[in-house]
């Protein structure tokens, strides 16, 4: 078996959690997909994000919701995970599927923290393996990291106008 390497990510909500979570499980898949601003023609999609210099490298995935649940955070206070799969719309033989749990949990009584922790193997073997180690790991932390900024701000916004649509 290869290697999976870990990705990690975390951003901040300025809203307390229990109104993050109603709006959160009001539409998880569809607060994933419309946090990265795309029009995939109803499938159930994303677009990736990642400035690299003056350009921006995208690409379109098909997002899973594999579960939910509720829990408590290593805090003891409540907490939501979302576990989830993405992987490349198109030539997803030459991307890696990511596994991953995202998680939200106060911090306070008016910010809630939104975590995503999650895996990947890349792709192609050794051929892969050495992308990866050169830049590959790279735009995976950033694209990871971008996405849930998306997602926080998402959030947020839904948080303050009151709707999960």
């Amino acid at each position: 078996m290869r290697n999976r390497h870990e990705v990690f990510a975390v951003d901040r909500i300025a809203t307390g959690y229990d109104a993050v979570r109603e709006i959160w499980l009001a539409d998880p898949l569809g607060i994933l997909q419309r946090a990265t601003t795309t029009g995939l023609s109803g499938l159930f999609g994303a677009k990736l994000r990642v400035p690299v210099g003056p350009f921006e490298i995208t690409s379109e995935i098909v997002i899973d919701i594999v579960d939910i649940e509720q829990c408590r955070s290593s805090t003891d206070e409540p907490a939501t995970k979302l576990e989830i799969e993405w992987g490349a719309m198109r030539s997803p033989e030459l991307f890696p599927i990511m596994r991953a749990t995202m998680t939200i949990y106060p911090l306070s009584p008016t910010e809630t923290a939104l975590e995503l922790c999650g895996t990947y193997e890349p792709p192609l073997g050794v051929v892969g393996e050495a992308a990866d180690a050169i830049a590959m790991r790279h735009v995976a932390k950033e694209s990871v990291a971008h996405f849930l900024r998306d997602v926080a701000r998402l959030l947020g916004s839904r948080v303050s106008q009151g709707t999960a649509a």
